[in-house]
């Protein structure tokens, strides 16, 4: 238990410290922003997500994870990449989990430690931007078919 709580500080110090000068504020974030904005003032929800590079536009769950922060700070684009990387930290210990219950409890330390660490991971989870959610949903996925099934 002591050292998956020094993987998670770590995980943790990564991606949050110094985190105002580290984020990027582009256009993405600023249209998330006038759309959340729209949101308030009308009160009509999104009923879809940003449009991807693809041209697909994924449900709105981007919104509505970043609509409280966003309120509660004032517009402050840092405190929405601040969930992120708190979503990031919780990904680490999510794949813990699975590592331990599918392979062993070794695995998972390893497992939880590379993404704990891994600068390409820690520089992505940094940032408001719709993709940074999808590794947590994807591993809560796992999580739950893994603690279904084995």
């Amino acid at each position: 238990m002591k050292l998956i709580g020094l993987i998670l500080i770590v995980a943790g110090f990564l991606r949050l410290y110094a985190i105002e000068s580290h984020t990027e504020f582009l256009a993405d974030q600023g249209s998330a922003g006038v759309v959340i904005y729209d949101w308030l003032k009308t009160g009509v929800a999104p009923l879809v997500g940003p449009t991807v590079s693809t041209g697909q536009r994924p449900g709105p769950a981007y919104y509505y994870i970043i609509v409280l922060p966003f309120i509660l700070s004032g517009f402050n684009p840092v405190v929405p990449a601040v969930v992120f990387a708190l979503l990031g930290v919780a990904t680490v210990y999510l794949l813990l989990m699975i590592g331990k219950r599918w392979w062993s409890e070794n695995a998972g330390y390893v497992m939880a430690l590379l993404y704990a660490t891994s600068p390409l991971i820690v520089s992505q989870n940094r940032n408001m931007w719709n993709p940074t959610l999808v590794p947590f949903f994807i591993t809560l996925a796992f999580f739950g078919i893994v603690k279904r099934w084995y």
